[in-house]
């Protein structure tokens, strides 16, 4: 298996816009490719899963221990024949700028990993000599480090890209250049990302009877029920990285791994206690619910749970279910179509009456308010298990670390446990609501089935926000 890690002078220079491209242009040439991503910030897999056919995979050094982190990518790499790790910043920029290991960096996790080759991205727009003083700089830094090749990015065109060679190369700078991508506004990533979703299926359950679906839930993954961007712009993109990037080099450059095992196994079947009756846990997965970390996702498949994927916008609470999982997402662009999905919302209601354990995290928790505001202005009926109104925030904060406590009658960690290592992300702004009295579940007359639907686990409670939860909102 070859490897790299692609990482740029700094953030902005388009390793993101490349990745994609790169994931493509490999997928063309009939190889297996595994995306991965450094860094704790949630993933809107769509991108990825269209431009190679697999979903993600974050590698955080903070977030796990090495032994840990090694063993994630071993498992995610197991089956391609090329992984490609993206860095989120700069080569050396880390959780911990003052640490000499560089810390939760592109070039520690490079180490990390049994030293992985860096492709070295720079910004070529309005650059020339001065780039062999910055190449210089970077390939001097930290002589354990290796790098695979130098990629100019963004050149004005051939003319301009052939200056710059020029100029590196009298300068004596030995770092292979890999190629030059010229600047494409019509295949930006914010094209890309914006382009028309075109689903093939109406809804979740349609989706998850489809064999391409069976076989990923069969391999570990999750299916892709989040439609992704056109194929036609991911193709204009494999064009160009395929014209303007000399990928036989490139692989050429990268390390040659051995071949992982299939399986790495991070829990016991059936949780320590050896097999366990199999618990159904309903995962929200579509175009609003789209940011995930994946490792949970397997994780919880090892621990023996049947995770049975629905769709919020389109799809009722699927039947005989022990707890439900609302990962991140955008919901204010889908606010109409979630409030109007009444029978979700409450059978949601009822199901946490009756006991059942509903984990909600980022846009989740938003979800489970009494209203959302959508990008209409407009306040939209949420399931109202919790006390807050809800607003998005259009330019939300960078992920931050923290460190959680467990409080006293959390439904997920003991509060004996030490403090417990998480991301903190503020993509909502809530308002709590004076003199609530919105009964947790609806009318009699609407209540749902709830046959099979108690839990053995905690409640979700509508006085307040779940303990797990309120550890982690700002006050």
């Amino acid at each position: 298996m070859r490897a790299l890690v692609v990482a740029g002078t700094h953030g902005g220079v388009g390793c993101t816009w490349f990745t994609l491209g790169l994931l493509a242009a490999l997928r063309r040439r009939g190889l297996s490719v595994q995306p991965l991503r450094l860094g704790p910030e949630l993933l809107d897999a769509a991108p990825y899963v269209a431009a190679c056919g697999r979903e993600p995979i974050n590698l955080d050094a903070w977030m796990t221990p090495g032994d840990l982190t090694r063993t994630l990518f071993q498992r995610r790499a197991a089956g391609a024949d090329v992984a490609v790790v993206e860095a989120a910043g700069g080569v050396f920029d880390g959780w911990d700028g003052g640490r000499a290991d560089g810390a939760g960096s592109a070039a520690g996790m490079a180490k990390l990993l049994g030293g992985l080759p860096v492709l070295l991205l720079l910004d070529g727009r309005s650059a020339a000599r001065s780039a062999a003083a910055l190449i210089h700089g970077f390939t001097s830094f930290d002589p354990s480090l290796t790098f695979a090749g130098m990629l100019l990015n963004m050149v004005e065109n051939e003319a301009h890209a052939q200056w710059m060679w020029d100029a590196l190369s009298a300068a004596d700078v030995r770092l292979p250049l890999i190629g030059a991508l010229p600047f494409l506004p019509h295949l930006s990533l914010s094209a890309i990302l914006s382009s028309p979703f075109s689903p093939t299926h109406s809804s979740a359950s349609s989706l998850l009877s489809s064999p391409a679906v069976q076989d990923s839930l069969s391999s570990g993954s999750s299916p892709p029920v989040s439609p992704g961007p056109s194929p036609h712009l991911f193709a204009a993109l494999a064009d160009a990285v395929s014209h303007h990037v000399h990928i036989p080099r490139l692989l050429s450059a990268c390390a040659l791994l051995p071949l992982p095992s299939p399986t790495f196994p991070l829990s016991s079947p059936g949780g320590a206690g050896g097999r366990r009756k199999a618990v159904r846990m309903g995962v929200a997965r579509d175009a609003a619910f789209c940011l995930v970390y994946q490792e949970n996702l397997l994780l919880l498949q090892e621990a023996g749970a049947e995770l049975v994927f629905f769709s919020p916008l389109v799809d009722p609470l699927p039947p005989r279910l022990h707890a439900v999982y609302l990962p991140g997402g955008r919901l204010a662009p889908f606010a109409p179509r979630l409030s109007s999905n009444r029978s979700l919302r409450f059978a949601l209601r009822a199901f946490a009456a009756a006991g059942g354990l509903v984990l909600a995290e980022s846009a989740g928790t938003v979800f489970l308010a009494h209203s959302l505001q959508g990008t209409d202005g407009a306040e939209y009926p949420m399931c109202a298990l919790l006390p807050f109104t809800a607003r998005e925030l259009h330019a939300p904060p960078p992920p931050a670390y923290c460190l959680v406590r467990p409080s006293l009658g959390s439904p997920l960690f003991d509060p004996s446990l030490a403090p417990i290592r998480g991301c903190l992300v503020a993509s909502a702004e809530f308002t709590p609501l004076r003199n609530h009295s919105a009964p947790i579940a609806p009318p009699p007359l609407h209540r749902p089935d709830l046959n099979g639907c108690l839990s053995r686990g905690a409640r979700v409670r509508h006085e307040r926000a779940p303990p797990a939860a309120s550890a982690l909102l700002p006050p």
